[in-house]
């Protein structure tokens, strides 16, 4: 049988014009940022390291998008954390709670892991992100709310980083996110996460039998407004803890930018039901001049019991001098010093530990690395 050569040659056109056209409408890529450098801290007890991520949180990621057509998309994103000075992959959570903590080792997607739908309607996504309030502190933090120069008034919140070793408050698994649309001046995200507990789960607290099958399950949303130069935000979430009571934590934030400089400021507000409360605050900055980049910061906290009795204080400045030797690539040198009173013993954020220092300790530390990132 004999095929027509103009019908055989339009046929084939026709097929590879839709490969190529479906092709167009799909894209994934593969992003990360490097993060290494040697570090010295210092407390009660001195460290000397080569560490990771004391500017820029390392990651390796996978995202990618398809166009369904009428302007919606289908988008997935994979992130996960990796130290750069051993290869080894950061600490999750499967459940909001201490029992789904998983110790640093082996890589997973314990930064983001969520599949969702996108359109002028906004965006609804499915898995494991960054919660609406620690959102707050890394949009009004010059550090991004991590490494060593991250606000005091994160790392002491009783919601955030002082949730539970694994860090529950940055994140959260099993959570349901609404994104308002990304045009216009007012932006938010609203979520919903669950524990994942048996409706007849129980645990035994002070030797009576307690209900726990709303803990680990969250709800939280936030709100930020954009005008001219200047931003604002609020976020306010609430964690379910039969233990604590319920966490809640609420945190407003604003920067202001004129030409090369942006100021920022922070008030966090964090609490738990049986009557420990923290308040935190942040005043700082960031400047670029061609290649080179500043960050400043003072932070601080101070957290009570339920009398009202101070039971930790402390203050924190962060200063940060990054020289940009492309687009891509940077080094620089950062440096912290916390101090601390009424019982205090917080450190540079990873870089030492509680057991290296002692009640009313001043710490400090100070790193010089290199970024990159792909």
């Amino acid at each position: 049988m004999k095929f027509p050569m103009k019908g055989t040659a339009l046929a084939l056109s026709t097929l590879l014009g839709a490969m190529v056209s479906a092709h167009a409408q799909s894209n994934v890529s593969i992003y990360g940022i490097l993060d290494a450098s040697v570090s010295y801290a210092k407390a009660a007890q001195s460290k000397t390291a080569l560490r990771s991520g004391d500017l820029l949180a390392q990651r390796l990621g996978f995202r990618g998008s398809e166009d369904l057509g009428s302007g919606l998309k289908a988008s997935f994103m994979l992130e996960a954390g990796v130290s750069v000075d051993n290869g080894t992959g950061s600490a999750t959570n499967t459940n909001n709670q201490a029992s789904g903590g998983t110790a640093a080792g082996a890589l997973t997607f314990n930064r983001q892991s969520w599949v969702g739908l996108e359109g002028a309607w906004g965006a609804l996504r499915l898995g494991r992100t960054f919660n609406p309030t620690y959102r707050q502190y890394i949009d009004f933090d010059p550090f991004g709310g991590g490494g060593l120069g991250a606000s005091q008034a994160a790392q002491s919140s009783l919601a955030t980083y002082g949730y539970n070793p694994w860090a529950v408050g940055l994140r959260h698994s099993n959570a349901v996110e609404y994104s308002l649309p990304a045009k216009g001046a007012l932006t938010g995200q609203f979520m919903y996460a669950m524990g994942e507990n048996a409706s007849n789960a129980t645990t035994t607290i002070n030797g009576t039998p307690t209900d726990i099958s709303s803990d680990g399950n969250y709800l939280a949303g936030r709100l930020a407004y954009k005008f001219g130069q200047a931003q604002i935000g609020f976020a306010a979430g609430q964690m379910k803890n039969a233990a604590k009571k319920n966490v809640d934590e609420y945190v407003l934030g604003g920067k202001y930018a004129f030409g090369d400089v942006v100021l920022m400021g922070m008030y966090s507000h964090s609490k738990e039901g049986i009557g420990t409360k923290q308040n935190g605050w942040l005043v700082g900055g960031t400047m670029r001049r061609n290649a080179m980049a500043y960050s400043l910061s003072l932070s601080g906290s101070q957290t009570k019991n339920s009398s009202g009795a101070s039971i930790g204080k402390s203050q924190k400045m962060a200063a940060l001098a990054r020289y940009h030797l492309s687009k891509r690539s940077s080094v620089y040198l950062l440096g912290v010093y916390t101090r601390n009173s009424d019982g205090a013993n917080q450190v540079p954020l990873f870089a030492l530990t509680p057991a290296d220092t002692a009640p009313n300790q001043n710490a400090r530390a100070i790193s010089v690395g290199l970024t990159h990132v792909f």
